[in-house]
């Protein structure tokens, strides 16, 4: 029988997931909202915005502002590829 990891977590313990985040202003709510229709709590939200060029930290700001478990990181370089 599979659990749900919110059954495996202890008391205290959180999920967090983290999202990386490059030009991608219009997707960015939809796949901020299917996270929130999910099962999967307590969570938070990590947004990291990788130097876009278009409106994306807008929009990290903006859902950050109307949801207190969603936090956003602004980097100011673009790091490219891990390596």
């Amino acid at each position: 029988m599979l659990t749900t990891p919110q059954k495996r977590l202890r008391q205290g313990e959180r999920i967090s997931i983290i999202i990386p985040v490059y030009n991608s202003e219009n997707i960015i709510e939809s796949c901020v909202h299917s996270i929130l229709k999910s099962s999967l709590l307590p969570y938070e939200i990590i947004l990291v915005d990788d130097a876009s060029t278009d409106n994306s930290w807008q929009r990290i700001e903006a859902l950050a502002q109307k949801y207190s478990l969603i936090k956003g990181i602004n980097l100011a370089h673009n790091g490219g590829p891990a390596k």
